[in-house]
Protein backbone atom coordinates (compact mmCIF):
# COMPACT_ATOMS: atom_id res chain seq x y z
CA UNK A 1 0.00 0.00 0.00
CA UNK A 2 1.22 3.53 -0.87
CA UNK A 3 0.14 6.75 0.79
CA UNK A 4 -0.65 9.72 -1.69
CA UNK A 5 1.81 11.77 0.61
CA UNK A 6 5.28 9.26 0.09
CA UNK A 7 4.56 9.66 -3.32
CA UNK A 8 4.29 13.52 -2.92
CA UNK A 9 7.39 14.39 -0.97
CA UNK A 10 9.55 11.11 -2.63
CA UNK A 11 9.66 9.26 0.54
CA UNK A 12 8.47 6.12 -1.64
CA UNK A 13 11.45 4.76 -3.49
CA UNK A 14 9.42 2.31 -5.32
CA UNK A 15 9.88 1.65 -9.11
CA UNK A 16 8.44 4.16 -11.33
CA UNK A 17 4.85 3.62 -12.64
CA UNK A 18 4.00 1.41 -16.12
CA UNK A 19 4.12 3.02 -19.11
CA UNK A 20 0.80 4.67 -20.58
CA UNK A 21 0.15 5.30 -24.08
CA UNK A 22 -0.48 9.00 -23.51
CA UNK A 23 2.52 10.77 -21.96
CA UNK A 24 0.90 13.52 -20.19
CA UNK A 25 4.36 14.85 -19.22
CA UNK A 26 5.08 15.25 -23.09
CA UNK A 27 1.94 15.45 -25.04
CA UNK A 28 0.09 18.10 -25.70
CA UNK A 29 -3.96 17.45 -24.38
CA UNK A 30 -3.27 14.09 -23.10
CA UNK A 31 -5.26 15.05 -20.11
CA UNK A 32 -8.03 16.37 -21.92
CA UNK A 33 -11.21 15.83 -19.67
CA UNK A 34 -9.62 14.77 -16.24
CA UNK A 35 -10.29 16.61 -13.26
CA UNK A 36 -8.25 18.25 -11.16
CA UNK A 37 -8.82 17.57 -7.53
CA UNK A 38 -6.72 19.28 -5.69
CA UNK A 39 -3.40 21.57 -5.71
CA UNK A 40 -0.35 21.32 -3.52
CA UNK A 41 2.56 23.11 -3.16
CA UNK A 42 5.51 22.47 -0.56
CA UNK A 43 8.06 25.27 -0.29
CA UNK A 44 9.88 23.31 2.15
CA UNK A 45 10.52 20.34 -0.71
CA UNK A 46 10.39 22.59 -3.63
CA UNK A 47 7.29 20.45 -4.99
CA UNK A 48 3.91 20.81 -6.54
CA UNK A 49 1.29 17.93 -6.52
CA UNK A 50 -2.14 17.78 -8.52
CA UNK A 51 -4.75 15.36 -7.48
CA UNK A 52 -6.35 14.39 -10.38
CA UNK A 53 -9.54 12.07 -11.15
CA UNK A 54 -9.13 9.55 -14.08
CA UNK A 55 -12.33 8.68 -14.29
CA UNK A 56 -13.54 10.96 -16.82
CA UNK A 57 -10.50 11.34 -18.77
CA UNK A 58 -10.46 10.13 -22.24
CA UNK A 59 -7.07 8.94 -23.21
CA UNK A 60 -7.00 6.32 -20.19
CA UNK A 61 -8.72 3.28 -19.33
CA UNK A 62 -7.02 2.09 -15.87
CA UNK A 63 -6.54 3.70 -12.99
CA UNK A 64 -8.99 6.19 -11.14
CA UNK A 65 -6.76 8.63 -10.23
CA UNK A 66 -3.34 10.24 -10.81
CA UNK A 67 -0.45 12.35 -9.10
CA UNK A 68 1.41 14.77 -11.02
CA UNK A 69 4.22 15.87 -9.05
CA UNK A 70 6.60 18.79 -10.19
CA UNK A 71 10.25 18.52 -8.44
CA UNK A 72 12.50 21.15 -7.99
CA UNK A 73 9.36 23.67 -8.28
CA UNK A 74 10.41 26.97 -10.16
CA UNK A 75 6.64 28.68 -10.30
CA UNK A 76 2.89 27.78 -9.43
CA UNK A 77 0.80 30.23 -10.94
CA UNK A 78 -3.23 29.73 -10.53
CA UNK A 79 -6.21 32.35 -12.07
CA UNK A 80 -9.83 31.83 -11.98
CA UNK A 81 -13.01 34.04 -12.18
CA UNK A 82 -13.73 34.75 -8.80
CA UNK A 83 -17.24 33.71 -8.94
CA UNK A 84 -19.40 32.90 -6.05
CA UNK A 85 -20.51 28.57 -6.33
CA UNK A 86 -20.45 25.62 -4.59
CA UNK A 87 -17.24 23.40 -4.29
CA UNK A 88 -16.72 21.76 -7.97
CA UNK A 89 -13.72 20.01 -9.28
CA UNK A 90 -12.16 21.68 -12.60
CA UNK A 91 -12.42 19.91 -15.85
CA UNK A 92 -9.08 20.01 -17.64
CA UNK A 93 -9.65 21.46 -21.01
CA UNK A 94 -6.20 21.61 -22.24
CA UNK A 95 -2.70 21.00 -21.73
CA UNK A 96 0.40 22.03 -22.86
CA UNK A 97 3.72 20.51 -21.39
CA UNK A 98 7.20 21.63 -22.29
CA UNK A 99 10.60 21.23 -21.97
CA UNK A 100 13.13 24.47 -22.12
CA UNK A 101 16.64 24.49 -21.11
CA UNK A 102 16.24 22.14 -18.71
CA UNK A 103 13.13 23.42 -17.10
CA UNK A 104 9.65 21.66 -17.18
CA UNK A 105 6.18 22.81 -17.58
CA UNK A 106 2.60 22.58 -18.03
CA UNK A 107 0.15 25.31 -18.64
CA UNK A 108 -3.41 23.95 -18.59
CA UNK A 109 -7.05 25.51 -19.15
CA UNK A 110 -9.58 24.70 -16.88
CA UNK A 111 -13.42 24.45 -17.40
CA UNK A 112 -15.48 26.41 -15.96
CA UNK A 113 -12.95 29.15 -15.94
CA UNK A 114 -9.34 28.37 -14.31
CA UNK A 115 -5.43 28.21 -15.44
CA UNK A 116 -2.82 26.48 -14.37
CA UNK A 117 0.80 27.05 -14.97
CA UNK A 118 3.48 24.98 -13.31
CA UNK A 119 7.20 24.79 -13.87
CA UNK A 120 10.20 23.30 -12.29
CA UNK A 121 13.21 20.90 -12.92
CA UNK A 122 11.58 17.86 -13.63
CA UNK A 123 8.01 16.08 -12.59
CA UNK A 124 6.72 12.56 -12.39
CA UNK A 125 3.03 11.29 -13.65
CA UNK A 126 1.93 8.18 -11.02
CA UNK A 127 -0.97 6.75 -12.42
CA UNK A 128 -2.89 5.11 -9.29
CA UNK A 129 -6.02 2.46 -8.51
CA UNK A 130 -7.24 4.20 -5.34
CA UNK A 131 -9.63 2.80 -2.50
CA UNK A 132 -10.67 4.36 0.29
CA UNK A 133 -10.44 1.36 3.39
CA UNK A 134 -11.80 1.93 6.94
CA UNK A 135 -8.85 2.53 9.33
CA UNK A 136 -9.03 2.16 13.20
CA UNK A 137 -11.15 4.69 15.06
CA UNK A 138 -13.12 5.39 12.31
CA UNK A 139 -10.65 7.27 9.68
CA UNK A 140 -10.34 7.14 6.08
CA UNK A 141 -7.47 7.79 4.45
CA UNK A 142 -6.55 8.06 0.47
CA UNK A 143 -3.85 5.06 -0.52
CA UNK A 144 -3.08 3.37 -3.58
CA UNK A 145 -2.63 -0.07 -4.30
CA UNK A 146 1.32 -0.18 -5.65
Amino acid sequence: MTYIDALFTGAEGGTPADPVDWDPLREPDALQEVGLLDCAVSPHTGRAGLLLDMRTALQYRTGNAALLVVRGLQSFQWSEEPLERTLIAFAIMSSTPATSRGIWQIRMGLFPDGQLFVSGKAADFHLLEVRFPRRAGGADQLVSRG
